[in-house]
């Protein structure tokens, strides 16, 4: 299978903001930043089938698949190309993500996912995916709960 392009030999290449709710996560020498964003999590839940304190409680207990661990890392990987206009990141495959989670070993990578997935599924982030600040309500004012 082709390899990916290293994400790290970009200059502009911004390492995971953990304010952000982002987590590094390498591969095969290669740093990938998972970003936890509303849309990311929205495409989760349709590829997987399952909503996200199901995927959160899945991974908590070691028992996320091969597939649904290949697209959590998927598409939080390009919510973060998307976030910081990373060309490579946006344009991940989820296959080859799977194949390099596989050669990694789940269990090495399986704590980063419950992470991400645990923050979002507790109300720990913002719908960008930043890291809610403790004791703070954000604004929502632009987007009205109610028609």
């Amino acid at each position: 299978p082709k390899r990916l392009r290293s994400m790290t030999s970009k200059p502009d290449s911004a390492p995971a903001n953990e304010l952000r709710g982002e987590v590094d996560l390498y591969l095969e020498g290669e740093r990938f930043v998972l970003r936890p964003s509303y849309t990311a999590i929205q495409n989760i839940e349709r590829l997987t089938g399952k909503t996200m304190v199901q995927l959160a409680v899945a991974a908590d207990e070691n028992a996320l698949s091969q597939d649904d661990c290949a697209a959590v890392v998927g598409e939080m990987i390009r919510a973060w190309g998307v976030a910081v206009d990373h060309p490579v990141a946006k344009m991940v495959n989820d296959r080859r993500i799977g194949e390099l989670l596989f050669e990694h070993g789940l269990m090495a990578v399986m704590p980063r996912i419950t992470l991400v997935l645990t923050m979002a599924a507790t109300g720990g982030c913002l719908a960008s995916g930043e890291v809610k600040t403790a004791g703070t309500i954000p604004a929502t004012s632009d987007i009205p709960a109610v028609d």
